[in-house]
């Protein structure tokens, strides 16, 4: 049976995702207690090591890669943003216009919420917004790299967008991140009466139907347009709907 053959951005962003949040340390900051060589009060000539509480310092031998997985998380969840709601109007609003596809970000969003007659305030004013926004900011200044300064002195902190990426590129503190801007994008779907295909394929055929091979369907959707076993997982309140041969 001939068939399309489809990509998934989504989940190649999502798992390019985890794999450098399990790059990124538990702290950017220099150890509480570090040997560092000082001078012998002793002997002009001399160098004595000491240990002292450096805890207030960035460790700038290992920062530097905590940027580099960083950016590429960031960068990664802009682009899954973008690509979750190209997938709406895509499939759901059936629109493969460049000059909508290629449209910024959030007026394709505020477009959406219009077009399916639904209130924008709803996502402006959840708390995911502000995440989003954030992240936005610091994928600009790091992608367009118009100012390199990070900070005056000696480094305790360093600012990106007005946010603070020691303390973001954790291991904690991104996951925390990662997971709101998932809640921002679960968000705009629930708004919009549509539901995320999890049980979406990286590749995926469209030989059973087009909506398995799609990460956004439509809330109620016909349960004959995709597998029984999927459409249990996907709609679990609605599994009665299932015809008895399906079942």
């Amino acid at each position: 049976m001939a068939c399309d053959w489809l990509i998934s951005m989504e989940k190649i962003l999502m798992n390019t995702v985890e794999t450098h949040l399990a790059n990124l340390p538990d702290s950017n900051m220099m150890s509480a207690n570090t040997e560092v060589e000082v001078s012998n009060k002793d002997s002009t000539d001399d160098l004595k090591t000491d240990i002292i509480d450096m805890s207030m310092f960035i460790c700038t031998d290992t920062f530097p890669k905590s940027i580099e997985n960083g950016f590429i998380i960031v960068t990664a969840l802009n682009a899954y943003i973008e690509c979750a709601v190209n997938t709406i109007i895509r499939n759901i609003i059936n629109c493969h216009e460049d000059f909508l596809l290629k449209n910024n970000l959030l007026d394709k969003i505020q477009l959406l919420y219009f077009l399916r007659k639904k209130e924008f305030t709803q996502l402006r004013g959840n708390n995911t917004f502000a995440c989003y926004r954030a992240n936005n900011q610091i994928r600009n200044e790091l992608i367009h790299f118009k100012d390199n300064m990070l900070s005056f002195g000696i480094p305790s902190d360093y600012l990106i967008g007005k946010h603070s990426i020691v303390e973001l590129f954790t291991k904690s503190k991104m996951k925390e991140h990662i997971a709101n801007i998932y809640s921002f994008v679960e968000k705009i779907y629930l708004d919009l009466d549509l539901v995320i295909n999890t049980e979406v394929s990286i590749i995926g055929a469209t030989g059973f139907s087009y909506e398995l091979a799609s990460y956004a369907l439509e809330k109620d959707i016909n349960p004959e347009l995709l597998p029984p076993e999927i459409f249990k997982k996907l709609y679990p309140d609605r599994a009665s709907e299932l015809n008895d041969s399906f079942v």
